[in-house]
């Protein structure tokens, strides 16, 4: 074999042999290159807001708080609390209303009756109250429908839904309760709010309302979840 036969023998072989050349006795492995780290592409800023300067509703937020000591939050519950949220002249606004008669607002929601100016409507919690809450600004008046002790180691208004449940095209509210498994209707008599409860057992929560004419009779039904306390 010539020379330049050796020559081209050996760069055949490290050209198109890699393992080969890796397996052989004193032999130099080829170096595999490093995998390139992927670069995160640059944060966008996000697109400017195309909300309506103004907005004819608004957002409710109903939720319960909890004290802070030494810069920590505890268990300890404060007051129930509810923010309005709105929008006016390209601006988002809040309004807060605190409850110091309940530890909790379960729900919030706006109801318009038959007798009277429309409000909000909320569920508290531990003290157990409905009420409507009218007003302007932040200086809401509350008007307290229900309220009660019933008995157990919980006193909570849990849920509700408002609807024309006696087929007179007034609204009625249909609550739930912990922890007496009681689920109360409240309709409207002039002024006044009349309370008929359609259903109670003890140790019960009652989490959930809803309604509706499944039967379809043309009279609205009232669906109630209970379970045993959590």
């Amino acid at each position: 074999m010539t020379l330049r036969n050796c020559l081209a023998v050996m760069a055949l072989c490290l050209v198109g042999c890699p393992s080969e050349q890796k397996d052989e006795p004193g032999g130099v492995a080829a170096e595999t290159p490093a995998p390139e780290t992927p670069v995160p592409p640059a944060p966008q800023e996000p697109p400017p807001s195309t909300a309506p300067a103004d907005l004819q509703t608004g957002l409710l937020l109903a939720y319960s708080q909890f004290k802070i000591e030494d810069g920590r939050a505890t268990a300890k519950p404060g007051a129930a609390r509810l923010e309005i949220l709105t929008r006016r002249s390209g601006e988002w606004n809040v309004r807060v209303v605190e409850d110091p008669e309940s530890n909790v607002f379960h729900k919030a929601m706006v109801i318009r009756p038959a007798v009277g100016s429309p409000g909000i409507l909320t569920l508290g919690g531990s003290g157990a109250f409905v009420k409507i809450w009218r007003g302007s600004g932040d200086k809401l008046k509350s008007e307290t429908l229900w309220t009660e002790k019933f008995g157990g180691k919980f006193d909570r208004m849990r849920d509700a839904e408002i609807g024309d449940l006696y087929g007179d095209k007034s609204p009625a509210i249909a609550v739930a309760t912990h922890d007496q498994g009681v689920v109360g209707v409240l309709r409207q008599k002039g002024a006044a709010w009349k309370l008929h409860k359609i259903d109670k057992k003890k140790n019960t929560f009652v989490h959930e309302i809803e309604l509706g004419d499944l039967n379809k009779d043309g009279v609205m039904e009232v669906y109630a979840t209970p379970s045993d306390p959590n």
